[in-house]
């Protein structure tokens, strides 16, 4: 069977990878540790530069639990890139995909002032809202823009005029232990989005539709 494929893309800025703003960055490469972990997988967990892109990049090969699915090849991207020029180096990645076009999704994963922290929400389409990484993807994209976004709740600050100190400052521990891969183990949110991952790379379009 052909397998599924996924470009999962962590938006963030590279230069700050702790920071709440970098939180998809950080969500990416402790999903690609936890992808490589499972029975069977195929492929390293270590994102490397790929100045093609340029992004850090790594794709794994999962099995499906049952067997009775094809297999999801994930290309795990990390842009080398600030945030609000993600988007040519998540195309380009994208792009690299496009060469075997069987069953291809993208997903984002980015920093969410609206949702409270270690919170995510999953939105397929619509508008940035007001976040300048996912913009950038969309403008750079030439087809279609309907693409997957996993929103990683950050929290927002009392005072409108502390929202850029606030996103650039450090995600706290518990902020971390959540997405974390850590001895095998991974944190609470960081399970939850890898469930809802799989979902929708094993998805049949119809099913994604729907839901």
């Amino acid at each position: 069977m052909s397998a599924r494929r996924l470009v999962i893309a962590g938006l963030g800025n590279y230069t700050h990878p702790l920071t709440r703003h970098s939180i998809g960055q950080l969500t990416l490469k402790n999903l690609a540790a936890r992808a490589a972990s499972l029975p069977g997988s195929r492929g390293s967990p270590n994102l490397i530069l790929d100045k093609k892109h340029p992004a850090w990049t790594t794709t794994i090969t999962v099995e499906h639990p049952s067997g009775g699915h094809p297999p999801l090849e994930i290309l795990f991207c990390l842009p080398r890139s600030l945030m609000n020029i993600n988007g040519p180096a998540v195309v380009s990645c994208v792009n690299s995909f496009l060469q075997q076009p069987n069953n291809y999704r993208l997903i984002t994963l980015q920093d969410d002032l609206d949702l409270a922290p270690s919170t995510f929400k999953v939105q397929r389409g619509g508008g940035p809202r007001g976040h300048n990484g996912v913009r950038s993807v969309s403008r750079s994209l030439q087809q279609s823009r309907d693409f997957w976004r996993i929103r990683l709740g950050i929290g927002r600050p009392e005072s409108r005029s502390e929202v850029a100190r606030w996103v650039l400052s450090a995600l706290g521990r518990a902020e971390v232990q959540a997405v974390e891969w850590d001895d095998g183990k991974g944190g609470v949110m960081l399970e939850r989005v890898w469930e809802e991952i799989v979902k929708i790379g094993w998805a049949d379009e119809e099913d994604v539709i729907a839901g």
